[in-house]
């Protein structure tokens, strides 16, 4: 950029609001929602595997995967140094789908002194969330979840064909004996399980797309 004058990136007049929302009437509710999240790492940990399929599809990296590409081309191609967030997201079960819901409002909470691309690439994301279908337990007609999410400057190796190639195999091979150990009762194990297909599903696909 030139000097004194802002890129586009990192003019304010191009960061996203702090909040996206589907329903401006419920927007006041959603917000008291969003104060107490369920925080749903801590949720599967003690025990709360009415959470996993939740989890699954909102960590998977196939999750909104055009809008989150959309927002790193907009804000991160410049990130310097790790962009620490959390998302808070409001679900509202679909009346005509058991298991269903979709986010109706969601925020991002960058770390304290977080850089503008930093911010700008949260509340982007965040936004690109909005509208998008998850599960959510059948007991929660409307809730609030949160996670922590990490976005950094991507490693050379990420494009290094051979070395992608081994990371799989790797992958592959510690994903069947933990699946040949594991007890199909074991919740918390089965969880795992589907975490590391998707992980690996994501590689594949990474590797595929490379010029």
């Amino acid at each position: 950029m030139l000097e004194g004058i802002p890129s586009a990136a990192v003019d304010p007049a191009n960061t996203p609001p702090p909040e996206a929302y589907r329903d401006i009437d419920a927007l006041d509710r959603h917000r008291g929602l969003a104060q107490r999240p369920v925080e749903l790492r801590e949720a599967l940990d003690d025990g709360g595997y009415e959470w996993s399929p939740t989890v699954l599809e909102l960590e998977d990296l196939a999750f909104a995967r055009e809008a989150r590409r959309a927002c790193f081309r907009a804000h991160a191609t410049e990130l310097a140094k790790p962009c620490n967030y959390s998302l808070d997201q409001v679900l509202a079960a679909d009346p005509d789908a058991t298991h269903e819901g979709r986010i109706v409002y969601a925020r991002a909470r960058p770390e304290p002194n977080s850089s503008v691309r930093c911010v700008q690439t949260a509340r982007c994301i965040a936004a690109g969330r909005v509208g998008e279908s998850v599960p959510i337990p059948e007991a929660y007609p409307e809730v609030a979840v949160t996670q922590a999410f990490q976005h950094a400057p991507m490693r050379p190796e990420m494009r290094d064909r051979s070395h992608l190639a081994r990371v799989l195999d790797a992958l592959r091979s510690d994903l069947a004996a933990f699946e040949a150990a594991a007890a199909t009762d074991d919740l918390g194990a089965q969880h795992t399980i589907e975490e590391e297909r998707r992980y690996i599903a994501a590689i594949e696909a990474w590797l595929e797309q490379l010029d």
